[in-house]
C-alpha cells in the first residue's frame, strides 16, 4: 500500500487544488494498515484505492470495516500513456491517486469473505 497525500497526511482526496505527492510506502499487513488509517484519524473519511492483487481484497475489507471508502482497481483498467509502461511503486501510486481524484478509475467488485473462500475452493 502506498500512501499518497494531497494535504498534510490526507489520503488522496483532501484539497483538490493541491498537487498529489508520495508520502510513504506501507507494508501489506493488517496491523500496518490499521496503524496508518488511525494516524490519519483527524480526517472524517478517507478514500483509499488498491490495485487488485492477492492482498488487495482483504485490505479493502479492512479499510471499509474501519469506516472509510475503498476501491479495488484492476491494473488492466488503469489507463497508461505510450511512455508510461515502466512500473515503479512511486509512479504507479501517484498515477493511481490522480486518476482516483479525477474519477477516471473503474473499480472491480471486492468479494466478501464468503465469496473469497468459495472462489479459492473452486480454484483448487
Amino acid at each position: 500500500m502506498r500512501l499518497i497525500s494531497q494535504e498534510e497526511g490526507c489520503d488522496r482526496v483532501g484539497g483538490r487544488t493541491v498537487e498529489v505527492r508520495f508520502v510513504v510506502e506501507v507494508e501489506y499487513s493488517s496491523a500496518a494498515i490499521e496503524r496508518t488509517i488511525t494516524r490519519l484519524g483527524k480526517y472524517d473519511r478517507l478514500h483509499v484505492c488498491f490495485e487488485a492483487r492477492p492482498t488487495g481484497y482483504g485490505s479493502c475489507r479492512q479499510v471499509r470495516d474501519l469506516g472509510h471508502g475503498c476501491m479495488v482497481v484492476a491494473p488492466a483498467l488503469i489507463s497508461k500513456g505510450p511512455g508510461e509502461r515502466v512500473k515503479t511503486n512511486r509512479r504507479d501510486s501517484i498515477t493511481l491517486a490522480r486518476l482516483h481524484r479525477a474519477s477516471e478509475l473503474i473499480g472491480v467488485w471486492a468479494p466478501d469473505v464468503v465469496h473469497q473462500v468459495v472462489r479459492d475452493l473452486v480454484r483448487v
